[in-house]
């Protein structure tokens, strides 16, 4: 069960009360989504917090107000160890380097609710040597030559 002291449980349970009120099963949701039950089972299941896409096509599918599952996600965003909270983009003034840039763009895509880089590498079993990520946290340049 969703533990309702957290951001993500709360989710989970606002997930599950609708689909419950919809009088849905998971297989039925699948068919107005197109998610694969286990995809939405996963996002009600209150241990990690979902993707936007799939949490939004869960609360139509379940007729509940988007606005209001959108909260209850960015709360549980915020709640992750280790999130940042971002402003806006960062201006000219605080990228130096080709590291600084692949910082930001991975923040924001982060920010965004997409999968962090570092996530995406981890399920692609990348080596250390592999990854585009340098050990102090900056960005590897993996090669090419900029157009002039």
């Amino acid at each position: 069960m969703p533990n309702p002291e957290t951001g993500v449980g709360r989710l989970a349970q606002h997930l599950r009360d609708g689909l419950a009120r919809r009088g849905l099963t998971y297989r039925q949701l699948a068919v107005l989504t197109r998610y694969h039950p286990t995809s939405l089972q996963r996002a009600a299941d209150g241990k990690q917090v979902p993707s936007w896409k799939v949490v939004e096509e869960f609360a139509k599918g379940c007729d509940m107000t988007v606005s209001q599952v959108r909260r209850l996600w960015q709360a549980a965003r915020r709640e992750r160890p280790g999130h940042r909270v971002l402003g806006s983009a960062p201006g000219v003034d605080q990228i130096y380097d080709a590291s600084d840039l692949g910082v930001h763009l991975a923040a924001l895509r982060e920010k965004r609710g997409s999968p962090s880089y570092r996530l995406m590498e981890k399920r692609a079993d990348l080596t250390e040597a592999q990854s585009c990520f340098q050990p102090d946290g900056g960005v590897r340049h993996l090669g090419g030559s900029a157009a002039r």
